[in-house]
């Protein structure tokens, strides 16, 4: 049988596809800005981000905005992204065949803060997005497409379907500052609902689908603290269930130090795990320089590592293997007549460990990778 063409958008480049996400997003931006009103000037702010290896590229532009509405401090972003993979099978994959797939998406976000007295707050949010939100599920939907697509589906068999990945969360909290200006806490209760790009396996009986729809619970405890007049931390701990998986745990810890008129530094360290042996640790380190009240210099490295996904599959599974990664970067920081802009570059250097029988079709996806990362980011208080 003929192997099914794969699905193509039109052929934009990546100029042409973030042209038009800047413009996209500069439009958003001057709807968004605050009318003029008696309420207090409120910023909004203009985000612009790609990263890009030798066969993928990821365009996003985002823009922000903050209101006084009633009791409540509110904000509203929009994010609109774009995903362009260079997909090219192993070789011994006689099913598969190189096409280049773009893949559009969109996220928003409403948010809200409401003063309950002098020391606790109210927390709220809801949001949703359409499309991939990554690279990988756009490659594992190419690749469950070119090989599945035209599969036979005997009675009790699942068929192929194309994925329109999409999900929605709501977020309620509260914050306690036990020492005003000083001393919080914030504890947020989180539920997501994802409709997630599945994957696909063969057995005996034909062609079984994972679930498309994933929920989760998660729950995250905030400590933040002014220590010293110079010294701010952040302690945060986080639990999250999603279906079909166990509990994932995790911590994350932030310190910000300014450690004189001119130098300042932000340090930070995590660690999650989640049964039965998947471990992640992570940390990083940013130096800024002041150079004048208008103008500063930054430059840092992080680093990640985990243990790969946990396999769940009964013959052949996609989860990744061992992951390490290093990212190095700077750039400048300046403020202007309302203006502030924030201009990063770096470089960001992917490992993974090696495959095995169950997912040497994937060594393509999970192959190390270099990455250039470019981020603009304006905010205009009005």
């Amino acid at each position: 049988m003929k192997t099914p063409t794969a699905p193509r958008c039109r052929r934009f480049s990546a100029t042409r596809q973030l042209s038009a996400l800047v413009g996209a997003t500069l439009a958003l931006a001057s709807t968004m800005a605050p009318a003029a009103t008696d309420t207090p000037p409120r910023p909004w702010e203009t985000t612009l981000e790609l990263v890009a290896a030798h066969d993928i590229t990821l365009l996003q532009a985002s823009g922000s905005t903050e209101r006084k509405l009633g009791g409540w401090d509110a904000a509203l972003s929009l994010a609109l992204n774009a995903i362009t993979i260079d997909y090219q099978p192993v070789p011994f994959d006689f099913k598969g065949h190189a096409v280049t797939r773009r893949e559009l998406g969109a996220a928003l976000q409403a948010a809200g803060e409401r003063p309950l007295g002098d020391i606790w707050t109210m927390l709220a949010s809801a949001g949703g997005y359409l499309g991939h939100t990554n690279y990988r599920s756009v490659w594992l939907d190419e690749y469950y497409y070119q090989q599945y697509a035209d599969f036979p589906a005997p009675p009790g068999s699942d068929i192929y379907t194309k994925a329109h990945p999409r999900g929605i969360s709501t977020m309620l909290g509260a914050r306690w500052a036990y020492h005003p200006g000083s001393g919080f806490a914030q504890l947020t209760v989180s539920r997501l609902r994802d409709r997630v790009s599945p994957g696909y396996e063969v057995d005996f009986d034909g062609l079984h689908k994972t679930p498309e729809v994933l929920r989760t619970t998660a729950l995250n405890l905030d400590l933040e603290n002014i220590l010293t007049p110079w010294a701010r931390s952040l302690v945060r701990l986080r639990a999250a269930l999603t279906t079909e998986r166990e509990w994932r745990l995790g911590a994350e810890g932030r310190l910000n130090l300014a450690l004189d008129d001119a130098w300042t530094a932000r340090l930070h360290v995590g660690y999650t795990e989640e049964a039965p042996r998947f471990r992640a640790t992570f940390g990083g380190l940013e130096l800024e320089r002041t150079l004048s009240r208008r103008l500063a210099l930054f430059a840092g490295g992080k680093l990640y590592s985990d243990t790969g996904e946990i396999e769940n599959a009964l013959l052949f599974t996609s989860s990744a293997p061992p992951l390490h990664t290093w990212q190095f970067g700077g750039g400048v920081r300046w403020t202007r007549d309302g203006w502030s802009g924030r201009l990063t570059l770096g470089l960001i250097r992917t490992r993974y460990g090696a495959t095995n029988s169950d997912t040497d079709f994937f060594q393509n996806l999970y192959r190390d990778r270099h990455w250039l990362i470019g981020q603009l980011a304006l905010t205009r208080s009005f």
